[in-house]
Order: C-alpha cells, then sequence, then structure tokens
C-alpha cells in the first residue's frame, strides 16, 4: 500500500506541475495575442491616417494645379509688364559694362603678379 500511495503522490505533484505549466503557457499566448492585436490596431490606425493625410495631399495638390493653370492663362498686369520691360531695358544697358568687368577680372586673375 505505501507504494500505491508514492505512485499516487508522484502522480498528483506531477498533474499538478502540467496544470501550473499548461496555466503559464495559456497565460502566455494571451499576452502575446494581446500585443499582436494591439499592433493591429496600431498598425490599422497608423494606416488609416496616412490614408487620410494622401488624400488631403492630393486633394492639395489638384486645387493648386487648378489655381496655378487659371493664373497661366490669365493675361499679365500692366505693372508686370511695364517691370519686365524695364529689366530687360537694364540688362541691355548694363550688359556691355558686366561683360568688360568679367574679361578685366580674368585678365588680372591669369596675369603674373
Amino acid at each position: 500500500m505505501d507504494e500505491t500511495l508514492e505512485r499516487e503522490l508522484f502522480l498528483s505533484k506531477t498533474h499538478e506541475n502540467i496544470i501550473s505549466q499548461r496555466e503559464r503557457l495559456v497565460r502566455q499566448a494571451e499576452w502575446q495575442l494581446e500585443g499582436q492585436e494591439q499592433f493591429q490596431f496600431t498598425l490599422v490606425n497608423k494606416w488609416q491616417q496616412a490614408k487620410k493625410r494622401n488624400k488631403s495631399l492630393l486633394e492639395d495638390i489638384k486645387h493648386f494645379q487648378a489655381v496655378f493653370k487659371e493664373r497661366m492663362e490669365r493675361p499679365y498686369s500692366a505693372d508686370f509688364i511695364t517691370l519686365k520691360e524695364q529689366y530687360w531695358s537694364m540688362v541691355e544697358k548694363e550688359l556691355p559694362d558686366w561683360k568688360a568687368n568679367v574679361k578685366k577680372s580674368k585678365q588680372e586673375a591669369f596675369s603674373p603678379r
């Protein structure tokens, strides 16, 4: 009978170890599942935010393309045309002096000292 009792005690302890090990593994599996669910939730959330941001950016691009197209089709204002003409007349007036200065500075840079 002692042998049977010892065997029973051994089996009981083994059973308890198996149950505790099972509970530990179940908890670990639950933690991993919670972690995966949290990761997936975060991933989905970030994906939705990126999708909204991209949609907004595309709308902005389309809007500005329309604005620029409209501005390009519009004739230039009289002030702009006057400014442009004044700029080019100044360039034509100053160009010979500028070329002479560039030529002079090149000659000075290459002349022996």
